[in-house]
Order: C-alpha cells, then sequence, then structure tokens
C-alpha cells in the first residue's frame, strides 16, 4: 500500500506543476503588457492567457483515445510536454494503480497538488511585486 501512495504523490507532481504554469502567468502578464504594448489590446493580453488552457482543452480532446493506442505508461513519459495530459491521464493512473480501498483518497491528490501549485506561484509573486527594502 505505501508503494501505491508513492506512486500516486509522483504522478500527482504534475498537477502540481500545471497549478504553477497556470498561476505563473498572472504575474507575467503585468510585463507581458508593457513589452508588448498591449495596454489598448486586452483581446490580444486575453489570447495569451489563454493559450496554455486552449492547447489543453485541444490536446484533453485526443489523449483517451491516443493513451488507449500506445498505453498509459509510455503517455505518461509524453505527460510531461502538455498540460491537457497531465489534467486527464494522471488521474487514470492512479486510479489503475492504487488497491480499492484507499483509491477515492489518493485520487484527490492531483487536484490537492494543482491548488498546492496555484498557491506556491501566487506566493513567488507576491513576494516578487513587493517594494524593495528602503536601507
Amino acid at each position: 500500500m505505501r508503494g501505491s501512495v508513492l506512486v500516486a504523490i509522483t504522478a500527482a507532481v504534475s498537477n502540481l506543476l500545471q497549478g504553477w504554469n497556470n498561476a505563473t502567468i498572472v504575474g507575467t502578464v503585468l510585463y507581458i503588457k508593457r513589452e508588448f504594448e498591449l495596454e489598448a489590446q486586452p483581446a490580444v493580453e486575453g489570447f495569451v492567457v489563454a493559450m496554455s488552457l486552449i492547447g489543453a482543452t485541444i490536446i484533453t480532446t485526443f489523449s483517451g483515445p491516443v493513451s488507449d493506442v500506445i498505453g498509459r505508461r509510455p503517455m505518461l513519459l509524453v505527460d510531461g510536454f502538455d498540460v491537457g495530459l497531465a489534467t486527464t491521464l494522471v488521474p487514470v493512473y492512479i486510479s489503475e494503480t492504487s488497491p480499492p480501498e484507499i483509491r477515492g483518497r489518493l485520487n484527490t491528490l492531483p487536484q490537492f497538488t494543482g491548488s498546492g501549485g496555484m498557491f506556491f506561484s501566487y506566493c513567488m509573486i507576491f513576494a516578487m511585486t513587493l517594494p524593495p527594502s528602503p536601507n
């Protein structure tokens, strides 16, 4: 049972990175707007923010059938390249490798680690936007 928990935690790290990625764009939008002069173009700014999620939506549509053909383990290697695959395949992988008595608890890990990634990212953004020390 300990091995299943370790496998689930390891697989859920991709959701931590996804949460980090999704929240990091908040801090970068300020600089992107200034650098590329997007203050008067809110549609372009919105498109820049949505690109990661648009790509995730498109790849999520195809991740199930592709993982059925190729297999779950090889797809976990590809998983590092795309947010959409992580969202779809990690819970499936955890449920396939977990014992029935703790399967539900372990399948909460992807959501928990994703939220944790967002929290860490927001903390980093907050720390970076603090004014410099007056000394």
